[in-house]
């Protein structure tokens, strides 16, 4: 057992306590054997053995199975069948009482009991497998329930009741929380689905407390850090910038911008996340606070997650900068003037800089660098931005997302940041439209508005066939629409492992119009902003998440024009799941709505990715429905601190538990 434990990651006594269940199962009611019915399943059921064979199926396959009555008539006995274990015939026997769990299935006239688990009981005796609320563990093939079930509780009982709560006594009392040594146990073996339910509950707000505690702390320390001056509204930029704007400002815009400028106009150091949907105007408000740098002669920095969107902001800076004395930089991975970029962000000749991961290299060095910009913030690493972060003197820290984030995740992952929201479109009124629609419905569409002068993206998941999935793919669509009825209008293709210098020529092209369809995988579901384009096509939906398909759908909401998204699924793969999921996208364009029902299918893991996602070391806690036992974390954990308790008390409690961590589960 130990083995196949350890390939569970499973080695000592702490991991064991920890291993928690992947779900249980109600086996609480004891039927009766005439209360059954063909058909039923996961019941449990008590008899005695009043016979037993060994044979074989018509088709070879061995089985071994005994008659049980729990009483004296013909119709209170049943067949028990356990396929390929006719091994069983040794030790079950004529005259044993057994408890079986399994699925009612018709045989003949008959019906049996085709057996999932069983347990020899004796009178009075506890059933820790087939009776009651039963946890359900993960296995590899070498490892089974019963023993793995036995094994832990043996370990619980031995260990549990000599752990100390990482809670403070005062918090317990006033939420009324569950001991821990009795959470675990409860958690792991309950006596009822409401004890169950309690012990999720202690754990849950357990982890939280803790990683809400960790957040308020990094929030202190970022508090704490302090320029020596202070930013201050001159007016020789930002006034020009304002005026030259070919728009205003939404409500969203301006409200978050004040935000903004009153953190960097203090001497505190800014940590601020801003959320905002596709096309609701981030980058001028990211751009606005880099002119609040630049005219206090600091230089400011934006990251990009690609390439593609990393050009993009270079080129509206470029165009909404025009005339302004502002220096702008683009670096990038490959670029034939890096050198010479470098050089010059170096001695401060750049004093605006947009980049991608190469900003991270050790050999980029800032003159004086103030203010850095992340956006998209998850597709990096917490370690990615901290070195970016590094490379200044206590610079102020603004997160881009068009991803919405849902509240518990803010609450939680994102507590250390204060955080601003753009609710508002500069084109309200033109929300795209979707559709679930056959390809040559879609196609036609496509045609339709292409006729208009308006253009086109179809979206695959996947660049080229794959031997594993039957899917969609870039590179075969684009060789049959490119021959298709849409040649006329010059077809594009354009995905990640084409070359940089190639890639640029293909954008260029489709946001001159000179290209009018262009097939693409997902990467332009940042960065490329083409207020032409009003239709995407999207193949095999069901392989993207909704947060995503929001995304995608965004790139086509970008001007004064009618959106159009068409979602097009196959019927093999249109499965109730998938229908559940364009069902959403169809209802609503709400990205909040939409981001809630992402977290609620695919689970923080996905919806942050796994990098973010082990940030948060939750493994109990259910974030789409924990919201309540967040909140009073979080002011338990702000209560704590603010009374001056160190984090120590935390660290010294989880120390005496990580002494098991030391003691092997042998």
């Amino acid at each position: 057992m130990l083995k196949s434990l350890a390939k569970l990651g499973v080695e000592t006594v702490a991991d064991i306590i920890s291993y928690w269940p992947r779900r249980h199962e109600d086996r609480s009611k004891l039927f009766k054997i005439r209360e059954l019915l063909p058909n039923m399943d996961k019941v449990t059921v008590v008899g005695r053995i009043t016979g037993a064979i060994v044979s074989k199926t018509k088709k070879g396959i061995p089985y071994f199975k005994v008659t049980l009555t729990d009483g004296e008539t013909e119709i209170d006995s049943i067949s028990a069948t356990w396929y390929r274990q006719t091994f069983l015939n040794h030790s079950l026997n004529v005259g044993m009482t057994v408890l079986v769990h399994g699925k009612i299935m018709p045989t003949g006239r008959a019906f049996q009991i085709i057996v999932k688990e069983y347990e020899i009981v004796k009178y009075g005796e506890k059933s820790q497998h087939t009776l009651g609320i039963i946890p359900i563990y993960g296995l590899t093939k070498s490892l089974l329930q019963k023993p793995l079930r036995e094994f832990i509780r043996l370990i619980i009982e031995r260990y549990a009741s000599s752990l100390p709560d990482v809670i403070p006594s005062d918090i317990l009392a006033k939420r009324g929380l569950m001991p821990y040594s009795m959470a675990i146990m409860q958690y792991h073996f309950p006596d009822s689905l409401q004890n169950l339910e309690i012990a999720r509950q202690r754990l849950a707000y357990e982890e939280f407390f803790i990683l809400c505690t960790k957040m308020e702390l990094r929030r202190k320390v970022i508090e704490g850090k302090q320029r020596s001056t202070k930013y201050d509204i001159r007016g020789h930029l930002l006034s020009h910038f304002k005026e030259r704007l070919p728009f205003s400002f939404t409500r969203a815009q301006g409200k978050v911008i004040n935000e903004i400028f009153a953190d960097l106009m203090s001497y505190k150091s800014m940590n601020r996340l801003i959320q905002g949907d596709v096309g609701s105007g981030k980058t001028v408000v990211a751009l606005s606070a880099m002119l609040l740098a630049v005219e206090n002669n600091h230089q400011a920095v934006l990251m990009a997650p690609t390439e593609i969107l990393a050009a993009q902001h270079y080129k509206t800076f470029m165009e909404l900068l025009k005339g302004l004395p502002v220096k702008v930089a683009l670096l990038r991975g490959k670029d034939p003037n890096k050198k010479q970029i470098m050089s010059g962000i170096k001695n401060g000749a750049y004093n605006l800089i947009v980049g991608t991961h190469a900003l991270l290299q050790d050999f980029v060095i800032f003159h004086d660098l103030s203010l850095v910009i992340i956006d998209e913030q998850h597709k990096f690493g917490v370690a990615q931005r901290e070195k970016l972060y590094n490379k200044g003197d206590v610079p102020d820290i603004l997160i881009l997302t068009a991803t919405p984030i849902p509240r518990s995740l803010a609450l939680t992952i994102y507590g250390d940041l204060d955080i601003s929201i753009i609710d508002e479109m500069p084109y309200a009124d033109k929300k795209p439209v979707s559709y679930v629609l056959p390809w040559d419905e879609a196609i036609q569409s496509a045609e339709n508005v292409l006729a208009q002068g308006r253009q086109t993206y179809i979206v695959y998941p996947v660049i080229q066939e794959s031997k594993q999935e039957d899917l969609a793919n870039c590179i075969k669509a684009y060789e049959e629409i490119s021959h298709g009825p849409l040649q006329k209008y010059n077809v594009g293709l354009l995905h990640g492992q084409m070359d940089i210098d190639e890639r640029s020529v293909i954008m260029s092209k489709f946001q001159s119009g000179e290209i009018g369809v262009l097939i693409s995988t997902s990467m332009i579901e940042v960065g490329l902003d083409n207020p032409n384009a009003v239709l995407m096509i999207v193949n095999n939906p069901e392989r993207f998440g909704l947060s995503q398909l929001h995304q995608l759908r965004g790139r086509v909401n970008r001007g004064r024009y009618q959106g159009i998204f068409i979602m097009v699924a196959n019927g093999a793969n249109k499965t109730e799941s998938v229908q559940r999921r364009m069902d959403i996208i169809l209802r609503t364009n709400d990205g909040f709505e939409i981001a809630e029902e992402d977290l609620a299918i695919r689970g923080p893991g996905e919806f942050m990715g796994h990098r973010q996602h082990g940030d948060m070391g939750t493994t109990v806690a259910d974030l789409t429905k924990d919201m309540q036992i967040i909140k009073a974390a979080k002011i338990d954990a702000r209560g704590m601190l603010g009374k001056g308790i160190p984090f120590d008390v935390l660290c010294l409690t989880g120390m005496v538990r990580k002494e098991l961590d030391n003691e092997g589960v042998g």
